[in-house]
């Protein structure tokens, strides 16, 4: 009987321990990705070196995982209110910053970009190639207090549908507290 306690205990214990909520800075919440590795400046800035000819991951943000082949990032930012843009202004501006711009990287290639809806929050969702790194980044809709959240996944081309299925996972976990 008391074998039988235990393991319920820890099935339990080890169920609630996946799925805790943790803050951002901004009042959103959500939840690592599963059997993600938080990783250090000095871990992420290693991965980057070792595995990726470009990176568009910042290095100084707390929020930064590995998960398999996957090195994920999030935030949330405060936007004022003179410099808030809708997601289809956004998505605009970021495709034509990828391609069109004398900025832009030569031989990038976008190969999704669209607008969906998840829980009631409409996300960004932008994927572009360079070269076999491929970087899928996702950015709400800005709320009613300021905040949006925001993220990128790198990974090499044949981890496509592992990093698919990492944003489906994280993208129903966020929260936003609106004041």
């Amino acid at each position: 009987m008391k074998t039988i306690l235990l393991i319920i205990f820890a099935l339990f214990f080890s169920l609630t321990a996946k799925s805790q909520y943790f803050k951002l800075n901004h009042g959103v919440y959500t939840i690592a990705p599963q059997a993600a590795k938080k990783l250090t400046k000095a871990e992420i800035a290693n991965f980057i070196t070792n595995d990726y000819k470009h990176s568009q991951i910042i290095s100084k943000n707390e929020l930064v995982y590995q998960s398999n082949h996957l090195l994920i990032s999030y935030w949330d930012l405060f936007t004022n209110v003179e410099f808030r843009k809708s997601l289809e202004q956004i998505q605009k501006s970021m495709v034509n910053l990828l391609t069109n711009s004398e900025v832009s990287l030569k031989g990038t290639k976008i190969t999704i970009s669209k607008i969906i809806t998840v829980n009631g929050t409409r996300y960004l969702i932008l994927e572009y190639q360079m070269d076999d790194e491929v970087f899928l980044r996702f950015s709400s809709e800005t709320k009613e207090n300021g905040v949006n959240f925001n993220g990128i996944i790198q990974f090499k081309k044949p981890y496509e549908d592992e990093a698919q299925r990492a944003l489906a996972e994280i993208l129903p976990t966020i929260k936003f507290k609106i004041n």
